[in-house]
């Protein structure tokens, strides 16, 4: 491990001090020099294409990691013009615009230059922490007079200690008696004309001691990443700039990236001085094909499903015909209420309906997340009624309306009956902007009989930023009660797929989850059962957030879209030497460079004992357990096609973005204005805002 780590040290040492590359978490490096990759979002945000590094064992060799990463910068050079592109984009929002500008630094140009012994410049570099506000500096012995928040160079004043000193370097309030009172813009006007003087003036010193400068004495500078949320245009335009064909982006790694991450030896001589080199070709690892499983639909028809698609024109069973109810069409257009309160009145309306209402299809007019969010909340926690929410537009499209209709049809099946031990656990952080008090959010679902198609859920709130699941002992022993209610026993063996742990918490996983789970176990199960070692289990760590990428040799190797076949499994060459980790893609991908799913399996005490009920096709457990994850892809509920990840980890992800629309209040924090609430601003938050209805406990709701 300390080999590994010296090596990724020495490797990052390039790009790292290369002024013209921005490096974010210390391994994804971005060049913003003479031509930089990047493309512009809109809202003074560009996204730049950039590479990942990492060096890796492998199986007898050392790796090096190398992929195509992008990220989303603020776009340098004027603040000002940064300022305007915002406001023209999201409005004059001082709220929002406060938000989008904390922490960017910028280099301030209102004071001559200075320079040091060598005669160079040494620009003046700040941080901005905030726009001016009332409150700043409110403990000092004369404070600043701000008049309102987000005010401009005219409407903010502070102190000098005597006139004498109008021509001082700094900008905030000084110690001592004061005597003169000036304004900010009037402070600067012996260097510069203030020519837009509604734009906010800037803090960048502290709320307990502010430092004030104007937007135009400041440029942005360049190569800053923004954490920022994009807005949904933006998001759209980042994935088309993203979504490349896989040889475009093998052609970069082997060829634009190795320059910018400095592994050329005429670029970088300190690799070659510390004896350390790197094949810049990448290797070739073998991978297999695995089958498509036979998906039986209504009735005998079966079907063997090609490219990953497991559903054309063939029927598809459900638990009973269901019959329409009323049509209602909801027009807030002079209404005294909020959105939230006539959504919330007009569902009730319905739950009041004189006949059984078990679901209600909500057509939205468009992506208003507040609008869906509350739909759910009123449904799953209010009211227990099942609701599948549907975009106008994409209903009324002809082109690919088939397919999206299908969608909604499998989603109306899994919903509405419970068909089908294997489980899926993930837990959700607060993501930036949202609240201090933000939890994070735990999901555990589990199948309840032997057809994998129902997986209901439990969630559970706990700490904010805590990644293991802290309830789990009572999370799992509902899901035990629950299969027993279903099948009068309990299961033999329990296959755990858990998402949303990194490589450097497999550990603290076997020290904390897998206990849990043995203590819901010893709850459950008789001690007969415990000591015969009942139930078996085995858990299997989900990853999603890696750089492993597979490209075909040969065409024959490929699909359409010029990636691997669906089926394809890797699990020697770039896999662990020491222990059992394999990458599946499962799926077509429909777009771009495909992303297989690496799975690595932290605990195994069902496929390697060799306590496999007999016949069964398979000659050894890690083919056992690679071809079972792959047909369990072909059953996600509601998709036509084979997804990209096992669909217990999939549902429980899913879980978690529903727990997310519950809690928006804090994970995405707005006021009723639209604009968002303050960091200082609390929003209290229980165990009930994600209890689920007892009418919906035992079903899928967050499908």
């Amino acid at each position: 491990m300390q080999i590994i780590q010296t090596l990724n040290v020495l490797l990052g040492h390039y790009p790292q001090a290369n002024s013209t590359t921005s490096t974010i978490s210390g391994n994804k490096h971005f060049s913003f020099g003479v031509k930089p990759v990047g493309f512009n979002l809109g809202g003074g945000l560009s996204a730049l294409r950039g590479y990942f590094r990492s060096v890796r064992l492998g199986t007898g060799r050392m790796l090096v990691n190398i992929n195509v990463n992008h990220a989303v910068f603020f776009q340098p050079g004027s603040l000002v013009d940064l300022i305007s592109t915002f406001a023209r984009t999201y409005g004059r929002n001082s709220w929002q615009l406060e938000k989008f500008l904390k922490k960017v630094r910028v280099e301030t140009t209102h004071l001559p230059a200075k320079k040091n012994r060598a005669g160079q410049n040494v620009p003046r570099i700040k941080t901005i922490i905030a726009l001016a506000n009332t409150n700043d500096g409110s403990l000092l012995p004369h404070p600043p007079r701000v008049s309102k928040f987000a005010a401009g160079p005219k409407d903010v004043q502070f102190w000098l200690d005597s006139p004498s000193q109008k021509t001082s370097t700094a900008l905030g309030p000084k110690k001592g008696e004061a005597s003169t009172k000036i304004t900010s813009a009037g402070y600067i006007n012996h260097n510069l004309t203030i020519e837009s003087p509604e734009i906010p003036v800037l803090n960048i010193g502290n709320k307990e001691n502010p430092m004030y400068i104007p937007a135009e004495c400041c440029r942005v500078l360049p190569g800053q990443a923004s954490m920022k949320k994009l807005s949904l245009d933006q998001t759209a335009v980042m994935i088309r700039f993203a979504c490349r064909k896989p040889f475009l982006n093998a052609q970069s790694i082997t060829l634009d990236g190795p320059q910018v991450l400095g592994l050329v030896p005429a670029s970088n001589p300190l690799l070659a001085s510390f004896g350390v080199g790197v094949d810049l070709a990448m290797i070739t690892v073998l991978g297999r094909v695995l089958s498509s499983p036979v998906v039986k639909y209504q009735g005998t028809s079966t079907e063997t499903p090609r490219n990953g698609n497991k559903m054309r024109d063939c029927g598809l069973k459900v638990p009973e015909p269901i019959a329409l109810g009323p049509f209602i069409e909801l027009d807030a257009a002079g209404s005294t209420k909020t959105n939230d309160q006539l959504i919330e009145s007009i569902m009730r309306s319905i739950a009041a309906h004189e006949g059984k209402v078990g679901m209600v299809f909500v057509l939205l007019p468009d992506m208003d997340a507040a609008v869906y969010n509350r739909v759910k909340y009123v449904g799953d926690i209010l009211l227990g009624i099942h609701t599948v929410c549907s975009l106008d537009i994409k209903a009324a499209k002809e082109g690919g309306r088939d397919q999206y209709l299908a969608n909604i049809a499998l989603k109306l099946g899994i919903i509405g009956e419970g068909k089908t031990m294997v489980v899926g656990i993930d837990v959700t952080y607060p993501s930036p902007g949202s609240l201090s008090n933000a939890p994070s959010v735990a999901a555990v679902v589990a199948s309840i009989d032997r057809f994998l198609g129902q997986f209901p859920c439990e969630l559970s709130i706990q700490k904010g930023r805590e990644e293991m699941v802290t309830d789990l002992s009572a999370m799992f022993k509902s899901r035990l009660d629950l299969w027993r209610a279903r099948n009068k026993t309990l299961p033999e063996n329990i296959l755990v797929y858990r998402d949303g742990v990194s490589e450097g918490q497999y550990q603290v996983l076997k020290d904390t989850e897998i206990p849990s789970l043995r203590t819901a176990c010893d709850l459950a199960y008789t001690s007969e059962d415990r000591k015969k070692g009942v139930p078996k289990i085995s858990v299997i760590v989900v990853g999603k957030r890696h750089h492993t990428r597979f490209y075909a040799t040969r065409e024959v190797e490929a699909d359409r879209s010029a990636n691997p076949l669906n089926g394809t499994v890797v699990d020697r060459g770039v896999t662990s030497m020491w222990n059992w980790d394999f990458f599946l893609q499962a799926h077509t991908c429909l777009q771009g460079t495909v992303k297989p799913a690496h799975y690595y399996v932290v605990l195994d005490e069902i496929f390697g004992k060799g306590d496999l009920k007999k016949p069964h096709p398979f000659p050894n457990a890690a083919d056992t357990l690679e071809e079972l994850t792959h047909n369990m892809c072909y059953l996600f509920a509601r998709a036509t096609k084979a997804v990209s990840i096992c669909p217990p980890a999939y549902y429980a992800d899913l879980a978690c973005e529903r727990a997310r629309c519950y809690l928006s209040g804090v994970f995405d924090p707005v006021t009723p204005g639209g604009s968002s609430v303050t960091s200082g601003t609390q929003v209290d938050v229980n165990a009930t805002d994600v209890k689920i209805h007892q009418k919906l406990q035992n079903s899928m709701f967050y499908i």
